[in-house]
């Protein structure tokens, strides 16, 4: 054979025999790694849906089955204890008026009561309370004193301070008997 210029043809070089690329065989079927990572988060989710409804139906289940009848408070027979005059914290030059009549928690609904019975009631709480007068009295005087003047004067503030503090005193000494009100039907403050 000959080229274009004449000269001869010659076979081409043969280069160093390099080896095959090493044959990567593919297996069949998932890894085992996912598959366990599947298995675990299939797992988790699992327990977590069991543990949902487990938790919800049993509160459901206990509100529905549950027939206890809850103790209903009724607002019972109120007891005044009169009016208060006190200094207040703070300035010394500021001081609190107040009317207090308290209202005590009922297990019967007071107000449909015959009116036999409530004034039987309302005896026997003044009898049990009218020992106590100076002991409540004493409690307001010093709760009252503890206030600031922008304390005094924030209504829901001073209810609750009065209930909290009358509440406290009162299950220490008579246990029997709950305040679950307190009125204020006058209040100066200055």
């Amino acid at each position: 054979m000959a080229t274009r210029a004449g000269k001869p043809a010659t076979a081409p070089k043969k280069t160093e025999d390099a080896p095959p690329p090493p044959i990567v065989e593919k297996k069949k079927g998932f890894d085992t790694k996912l598959i366990s990572i599947m298995i675990v988060l299939a797992l988790l989710f699992a327990g977590a849906s069991v543990a949902t409804v487990y938790f919800v139906t049993n509160i459901q289940f206990r509100e529905f089955f549950d027939k206890t009848p809850k103790a209903k408070e009724y607002l019972g027979p109120t007891y005044n204890l009169g009016e208060f005059i006190s200094n207040l914290s703070g300035s010394g030059k500021s001081y609190i008026k107040v009317s207090i009549i308290i209202a005590f928690a009922f297990e019967k609904n007071f107000q449909e009561m015959i009116e036999t019975d409530k004034a039987k009631v309302i005896g026997e709480i003044k009898h049990d309370i009218d020992p106590l007068d100076p002991v409540l009295k004493d409690t307001i005087n010093a709760t009252l004193g503890m206030l600031t003047s922008a304390e005094a004067k924030n209504l829901a503030l001073l209810k609750k301070a009065l209930l909290t503090a009358l509440n406290g005193k009162l299950k220490e000494i008579m246990p029997k008997y709950e305040i679950k009100d307190v009125y204020l039907p006058a209040i100066v403050v200055q």
